[in-house]
């Protein structure tokens, strides 16, 4: 009877033991993980969050006026030459080009660098009422506006069923 008490007393301090050292080892890993975590939101908080991952271009601004969307795009520092906008199926307004720096920038010394140079692509989807034969557009001082009609509404006509 002593030898089946040592044996359970045993048994049941080595299961406790385990246990002890699965939450050892679980807390190990939630305060790496933690210190992982807290690395990367300092890492994503810095102004490298801020200024690329939330710089999309052009910036673009979308009114409902009436019978009209009016899309205006700030695309200054270009020349509408430089602009190419398009339409492709399934209603998404795509404006693209490039903006070319006037400056060699490997031989200046930044200490915050924002206006963006280089290739750009941007698109949009546009509510279905958008009527593509009804766009126009205006580009002045490097505000490009895109005015696109819509298409008229129709209305369902209801009707009555007879019962037979």
């Amino acid at each position: 009877m002593k030898t089946l008490t040592k044996a359970l007393l045993a048994f049941s301090l080595t299961g406790v033991l385990l246990n002890a050292s699965d939450v050892a080892l679980t807390q190990t890993a939630e305060n790496e993980f933690d210190r992982m975590q807290k690395f990367m939101n300092s890492f994503m908080s810095s102004n490298f969050k801020h200024e690329y991952f939330n710089s999309v271009y052009p910036k673009i601004n979308m009114q409902d006026q009436n019978n009209t969307y009016v899309l205006t795009f700030d695309v200054s520092g270009m020349s509408k030459d430089e602009i190419k906008l398009s339409i492709e199926e399934g209603n998404i307004l795509t404006i693209e080009g490039q903006r070319h720096s006037d400056t060699k920038t490997e031989e200046e010394n930044y200490m915050k660098r924002e206006m963006f140079h280089g290739a750009f692509k941007r698109s949009v989807v546009l509510p279905e009422d958008a009527n593509h034969d009804k766009l126009t557009t205006k580009y002045t001082d490097g505000i490009l506006k895109v005015m696109i009609g819509k298409k008229a509404v129709v209305k369902p006509v209801s009707k009555v069923i007879p019962i037979n």
